[in-house]
């Protein structure tokens, strides 16, 4: 029996990277990263989290892997500068 792997190429956080990965949630799993603590920006469109198992990466696509750092606070002023509190509610939907 014979097992063919297709091999992708990726742009993932700006670097050329090789997957056999089928999704999202696969991709994370083979970089070794909890889903839970991280965002995840396919082609432009944020993922959501209840859709990275079915959402497919193909040859070519462009992924980002954002993860949270903790500490300090956001002035409320600044925030809608940021965006980060919109940013933060869709990424934990």
């Amino acid at each position: 029996m014979v097992f063919l792997f297709m091999v992708m190429k990726v742009r993932l956080n700006g670097q050329e990277y090789e997957t056999d990965a089928k999704t999202v949630m696969a991709l994370l799993k083979e970089l070794n990263i909890h889903p839970e603590r991280v965002a995840v920006e396919l082609n432009l469109k944020i993922i959501r989290k209840r859709d990275y198992g079915n959402t497919e990466i193909n040859d070519g696509d462009t992924i980002e892997v954002v993860s949270f750092v903790g500490g300090g606070a956001i002035d409320t002023s600044e925030r809608d500068k940021a965006g980060l509190y919109d940013l933060v509610s869709i990424y934990f939907k």
